[in-house]
């Protein structure tokens, strides 16, 4: 009975995310264009060529905002490069893990910083280091 629960409430998952791992929320704070923040970490559990981001609100929806996804450990970059979205794309977008880290499994954190020379927003939403 237990096995059959635990498998319904996995394909519910799935069906209403596209995926059976829950997406994180981030909110963050972008004070200087010199620097990244680190937004939060989640933990990536399968292989996957991609992460998914999706921006939710900007106090300034007319600026973009650069994400890429670092080890937690070590700060390695596990993303092909930094990912551009303009704050008001409320879109579900896909950043490509390079190759190395496709298998990776541990934890990644979503890291930050500003698209444009303009600093001083903030920026909420979604990511999930599983695709």
């Amino acid at each position: 009975m237990r096995k059959k629960l635990a498998a319904a409430l996995a394909m519910l998952t799935l069906a209403t995310t596209g995926t059976a791992f829950a997406a994180t929320n981030f909110e963050v704070w972008l004070y200087r264009v010199d620097e990244g923040y680190n937004a939060s970490v989640a933990t990536k559990s399968i292989a996957t060529d991609h992460a998914y981001i999706r921006v939710k609100t900007s106090s300034n929806s007319n600026l973009s905002t650069n994400y890429l996804v670092t080890k937690t450990s070590n700060g390695a970059q596990m993303t092909t490069g930094a990912f551009i979205i303009p704050n008001n794309d409320y879109g579900r977008k896909s950043n490509p893990y390079k190759a190395a880290y496709q298998n990776y499994a541990g934890n990644c954190t979503l890291r930050v910083n500003t698209g444009t020379v303009i600093p001083n927003y903030r920026v909420t939403g979604e990511w999930n280091p599983n695709g």
